[in-house]
């Protein structure tokens, strides 16, 4: 199934879906707001939910970064950014709550064990042995 999107009742549509470095192409975010309503559950962006998409969408930032990377950086999308795309439409499928939290688990979950067998892969030596060598490196404190 294709996902479908509509921006023709998001305020001053054309200025904030056009890409202003290419304007025959998406706005970054205009594009990231589709994909996110699949990711995070939403299919509308109205006044009544605008609160529940930003917080969705920053919850899943915390989890896994910056959802923008142009040239290498990294760019959030800021609960601003979601505010001034009230009245888009998708056709994904909505989340309920409680699924929504299964999902961001679901997710931590695996985050935190990439980040785990990468670390064991590049076998830092840890905490205990990391904050031993700051403290041989630091001048004792004098009362």
């Amino acid at each position: 199934m294709s996902l479908n999107f509509d921006f023709s009742k998001v305020f001053d549509c054309e200025a904030v879906t056009t890409d202003p470095a290419d304007p025959q192409s998406w706005h970054p975010v205009a594009d990231a707001l589709v994909w996110l309503s699949l990711q995070c559950g939403f299919s509308e962006i109205s006044h009544k939910n605008v609160d529940k998409v930003i917080d969705r969408i920053m919850a899943y930032q915390v989890v896994l970064g910056a959802y923008l990377h142009p040239d290498g950086g990294e760019i959030y999308i800021m609960p601003v950014d979601i505010r001034r795309f009230v009245g888009m439409r998708t056709n994904a499928t909505r989340l309920t709550d409680a699924q929504w939290h299964r999902r961001l688990g679901r997710i931590t979950d695996e985050v935190g064990t990439r980040l785990a067998r990468r670390l064991e892969r590049e076998q830092r030596p840890g905490a205990l042995v990391e904050i031993a060598r700051r403290a041989a490196q630091t001048p004792p404190k004098t009362a």
